[in-house]
């Protein structure tokens, strides 16, 4: 079985994906997939290089508050290199169970392997708390983040079960996604 969990940042993915790997899931996190080619992957490097001068993920930030196509660019240069890691760690659990946390849901190497998608979602307010209580971010920094991701509409349209995690503890969430699906 292969679940898919997106939703806004900050919204209960990684707990959801957390519980889901406590029960014999096998976890895939594109962001951590992202950054670690980011560190690591020299194509990827110099495809963001040539594009935005850098790699560095303050400058390609800044880039995409300040440029219209930076977002398509970026999403463009990296989703290709994520989703080859994905499609590879797929192939390489075949018969495995399988939880994909990403927060873009692109539709190759995301929607079109996973059986079902789980969408969280909570309050904007909820939301720019949890990001606040992240180490070095702003309110004006949680805001930007926020305007460049799909809205919740958008995400619901996208899931099977939606997940409102607003004021909702780990135990309630392992109540919610048993009713889901017996089987985790």
């Amino acid at each position: 079985m292969i679940i898919g969990i997106t939703g806004g940042i900050a919204t209960g993915k990684s707990t959801v994906a957390d519980i889901l790997e406590r029960r014999g899931f096998f976890r895939v996190d594109a962001d951590k997939i992202y950054n670690d080619l980011l560190n690591n992957s020299y194509s990827m490097i110099a495809e963001l290089e040539k594009r935005f001068q850098s790699h560095d993920k303050s400058v390609i930030m800044h880039k995409i508050e300040t440029e219209k196509s930076a977002l398509k660019d970026l999403n463009t240069i990296t989703h290709k290199y994520v989703v080859e890691k994905i499609d590879g760690f797929v192939k390489s659990n075949i018969g495995k169970n399988i939880v994909i946390e990403a927060p873009v849901p692109v539709k190759r190497g995301f929607l079109d392997i996973v059986e079902f998608i789980i969408v969280t979602n909570c309050s904007r307010k909820t939301q720019i708390e949890r990001i606040l209580e992240r180490k070095g971010i702003i309110k004006e920094k949680a805001d930007i983040m926020m305007e460049f991701q799909l809205t919740a509409v958008q995400y619901a349209e996208l899931g099977d079960y939606i997940i409102n995690t607003d004021g909702m503890s780990s135990a309630d969430l392992k109540k919610v996604i048993d009713l889901i699906h017996p089987l985790f």
